[in-house]
């Protein structure tokens, strides 16, 4: 089970999602709850199981978010790479959504 982010409505044959595991879920949970920042990172992870959208306007400061959580992470296990490697792949993401004008919807399986 993962917790799937993908832009809205992209055509077949682009890579157009990315999957949050449970592991890595949790790690990024407990570093943002140490942090005061972060509150719409924080906002659309608050349910690995539930559903979100994150609309236009957000997404620039969203993108800005996760660049900022990157750089809180040290390459330090296995785990943490992982980690690092999801938010690497979760702001491309986001670039590629910011460059297409599509929301970003959060689907939990």
């Amino acid at each position: 089970m993962a917790l799937d982010i993908e832009i809205d409505q992209v055509s077949e044959g682009k890579a157009n999602s990315i999957s949050l595991y449970y592991n890595e879920y949790n790690l990024i949970l407990d570093r943002l709850q140490q942090e005061e920042n972060f509150p719409i990172l924080k906002r659309c992870l608050s349910d690995y199981f539930g559903e979100y959208e994150i609309f236009l306007n957000e997404l620039r400061e969203l993108k800005s978010e996760v660049d900022s959580l990157k750089k809180l992470y040290v390459k330090s296990d296995e785990n943490t790479m992982k980690t690092i490697i999801f938010l690497n792949n979760f702001s491309t993401l986001i670039g590629e959504a910011i460059k297409l004008r599509k929301t970003l919807k959060f689907i939990g399986d």
